[in-house]
C-alpha cells in the first residue's frame, strides 16, 4: 500500500513539473511573440567607456559583452545609438526576411579588432543620422577573432552583408583602417547625407552605389568610389545633386557597369585616373574634371 501512494505521489510530482515547464515555456514563447508584434518602439542603445545602457532593456532584442562593449542587435525595429566608446561595436544579426534600422545621433565609437558597425544578417540595414548630430566610427589596422572567419569578409569600418541605406541630415565620418571604409555586398545608397570617409583601400565599395542630394569627401588610397559586380545589370555608380570631393591614388571612380551623373556638377576628383569605367558615362553635362581625361 505505501508503495503504491509514494509511486502515485511520484507521478504527481512529474505531472506537477511538466506542466510547470510547460506554462512557462508558454508565458516565454507569448512574450517573444508580444515583443515582436510591439517593435515599433525604439530601443536607446548608449556607449560609454564604463559599459553600455540598454533603455528599455530587451533580451530578446539586444544582447551585450560587458567586457568588450560588443552590441548584438537580434531583433527587427528601430534602435538609437548615442555615447562613445573607445572600444565597443554594434552587430546585427537578425533573419534575412528582417529589417533594421540603426539612428546614430551623436555617436562615437571604435572598434580595433572588426567592423565598428557590422550588419552580419539581415534582409536590409538603414543607418539614420539624426539632424544637427556629427558621429564618428572608426576601426583598427587588424581585425581579429570572428571578424578574420573565413566565411565572414569583413574587410570595412562599416560593412554590411546586404543592402545598404545611409540617409538623414546629419553628419558621418568613417576612418576605416583595415581596407574599406564603407563596404555593402549588395546595394549602397546615401541620401541627403553628409559623409567623410577615409580608407586604405575604398572609401565607398558596394555592387551598386547611389548617391541622391547627398555631400561627400572620400580621401583614400586606392579607390574613392568601388562598385563591382558579376551581374551586367549591376556594377554601375549614380550621383544626382549630389557634391562629390574624391581624392584617390589609382581611381577616383572604378566601375564594372555604367557611370551616371545626371545631375551631378559638383564633382571634384584628383586622382591618377579620375574615372576606370567598363561600361557606359552618361553625363548631362560635362564636368571640369573629365573635359581632358
Amino acid at each position: 500500500m505505501r508503495s503504491r501512494k509514494a509511486a502515485l505521489r511520484a507521478e504527481i510530482g512529474l505531472f506537477t513539473a511538466a506542466l510547470l515547464l510547460f506554462c512557462l515555456c508558454g508565458a516565454a514563447l507569448l512574450y517573444r511573440q508580444v515583443l515582436e508584434e510591439n517593435k515599433d518602439s525604439t530601443i536607446e542603445i548608449e556607449f560609454s567607456d564604463s559599459g553600455v545602457a540598454v533603455t528599455p532593456y530587451d533580451p530578446y532584442a539586444v544582447h551585450v559583452e560587458p567586457e568588450t562593449n560588443r552590441v548584438t542587435i537580434l531583433q527587427k525595429g528601430e534602435y538609437l545609438l548615442t555615447g562613445s566608446a573607445e572600444e565597443g561595436q554594434v552587430v546585427v544579426a537578425l533573419s534575412k526576411k528582417r529589417k533594421v534600422n540603426l539612428e546614430l545621433a551623436g555617436l562615437s565609437l571604435h572598434c580595433s579588432t572588426g567592423p565598428a558597425i557590422w550588419v552580419r544578417s539581415a534582409d536590409k540595414a538603414t543607418i539614420t543620422l539624426a539632424g544637427k548630430t556629427v558621429n564618428f566610427l572608426s576601426d583598427g589596422m587588424d581585425y581579429a577573432g570572428e571578424a578574420i572567419a573565413e566565411n565572414e569578409e569583413c574587410d570595412a569600418c562599416v560593412f554590411s552583408q546586404c543592402d545598404l541605406d545611409i540617409r538623414g541630415s546629419g553628419a558621418l565620418s568613417v576612418q576605416g583602417a583595415y581596407r574599406d571604409a564603407i563596404h555593402s555586398k549588395g546595394d549602397l545608397q546615401i541620401k541627403k547625407s553628409s559623409v567623410i570617409a577615409e580608407a586604405p583601400y575604398a572609401g565607398l565599395h558596394a555592387k551598386t552605389v547611389q548617391m541622391n542630394k547627398a555631400t561627400l569627401e572620400l580621401s583614400c588610397y586606392t579607390y574613392g568610389i568601388l562598385a563591382k559586380s558579376k551581374k551586367p545589370e549591376k556594377g554601375w555608380v549614380e550621383a544626382d545633386a549630389t557634391s562629390l570631393v574624391v581624392e584617390a591614388g589609382m581611381a577616383g571612380i572604378k566601375t564594372s557597369g555604367d557611370l551616371r551623373l545626371p545631375q551631378s556638377n559638383m564633382v571634384q576628383i584628383q586622382s591618377e585616373t579620375p574615372t576606370d569605367c567598363a561600361g557606359t558615362m552618361q553625363v548631362e553635362k560635362l564636368p571640369a574634371w573629365m573635359q581632358n581625361s
